[in-house]
């Protein structure tokens, strides 16, 4: 229950009489109101919600989608492959023509898999210096052997 939703309720109250609400004779039924009302996404009170048999079945209607989109997501990358890193468009020769890629020209390593969505990647030169930060498959590009 939300303190927003209280106090839409409350103003409702308010304009459908008139004139100013006695919030201790009037709070408990709206709580009482808002507690057995059911929630759009999961069809549950909140009451319900809260209950241990239920717990499983409202964590699948509101995070079913999520995980089935996190298993759908795969690495494009593996420990121990070479990549090249985007190059910032900050950091981009201006004058150089578009045709030229925007990765680097050193080769990294692909040292771990973080388990995000989506799938991001520790990276560390071939000296063994990691690179600070995690990076997105879409600022990797493969190196062919």
């Amino acid at each position: 229950m939300s303190v927003k939703a209280v106090r839409a309720k409350l103003e409702r109250h308010a304009t459908h009489i008139g004139k100013k609400v006695d919030l201790g004779n009037v709070l408990p039924s709206i709580l009482k109101s808002i507690n057995t009302t059911p929630v759009h996404r999961t069809n549950f009170t909140p009451v319900e919600s809260n209950q241990l048999k239920n717990s499983g079945k409202v964590f699948q209607l509101k995070y079913g989608k999520y995980l089935e989109k996190r298993e759908k997501m795969k690495n494009k990358f593996q420990v121990g492959q070479q990549v090249r890193i985007a190059i910032p468009d900050g950091d981009k020769n201006k004058f150089l023509k578009k045709s030229k890629a925007g990765f680097s020209s050193e080769i990294f390593l692909v040292d771990s898999v973080r388990d995000t969505i989506p799938p991001s990647y520790v990276i560390k030169d071939q000296d063994g210096n990691f690179l600070p930060g995690y990076f997105r498959q879409e600022f990797l590009m493969n190196v062919g052997e």
